[in-house]
């Protein structure tokens, strides 16, 4: 477990220099704590155990496509890495939606869940894709729907006898994603940064935890 608490205390320690170096404009500093802070939640994972099964490799193989997504979207103002970074993202939502249906779903719930998450989709794209750029609709729209289908697999995985940590990581992660969107496309503000960043790593983290369960 030495590992797994290594993780996390990195995790922590990086994310809170991580908000103050937004706070303070200094790019530097964002480029030595975000890796550090996104290293973290894959020490967590490999030290439950994902190279243990073939649902921990797949969840520690989205976390990776995590690391690289994070990585892209330091750079601010820069068109062509938050693209990159938006389709390493896409990347990661599919092997996720793929570790949670191969894990064993409940098809009722994972098929109401879909529904509820179509509606929901449908609501935040009407407002926030008329704020992208006309270029960028088409992969916004797509996002959301994946991570809609996200957290609707987590839903039924958890509710065919998985582990509660997906679903609910997977519920935090897409709350966090519009505090991205937002701050992207909609109104650019240290406050998104304040709390879509925990509300990121406390969902990725709680992805990595299921891993163990």
């Amino acid at each position: 477990m030495i590992f797994v608490w290594l993780g996390l205390l990195t995790t922590a320690v990086s994310l809170g220099l991580l908000l103050v170096a937004h706070a303070g404009g200094w790019r530097w500093l964002q480029w030595v704590t975000k890796p550090l802070a996104s290293t973290g939640f894959l020490v967590v994972a490999l030290g439950l155990g994902a190279l243990d099964s073939s649902y921990g490799m797949l969840v520690l193989l989205a976390l990776a496509f995590c690391w690289m997504g994070d990585l892209l979207l330091i750079p601010a103002g820069h068109k062509r890495t938050f693209v990159a970074g938006l389709g390493v993202f896409l990347l990661g939502h599919v092997v996720l939606i793929a570790a949670f249906i191969t894990s064993g779903t409940s098809l009722p719930w994972l098929g109401g869940a879909t529904l509820f998450m179509a509606a929901v989709a449908l609501v935040t794209g009407r407002w926030l894709v008329p704020h992208a750029p006309s270029k960028l609709r088409p992969v916004v729209w797509l996002y959301i729907c994946l991570i809609g289908l996200m957290v609707a697999s987590a839903i039924g995985a958890t509710m065919g006898g998985g582990p509660p940590v997906a679903s609910a990581g997977a519920a935090v992660f897409a709350v966090s994603d519009i505090a991205v969107a937002r701050h992207r496309f909609v109104s650019p503000s240290i406050m998104n940064k304040l709390w879509g960043l925990p509300l990121y790593y406390l969902g990725v983290l709680l992805i990595a935890w299921s891993v163990a369960s």
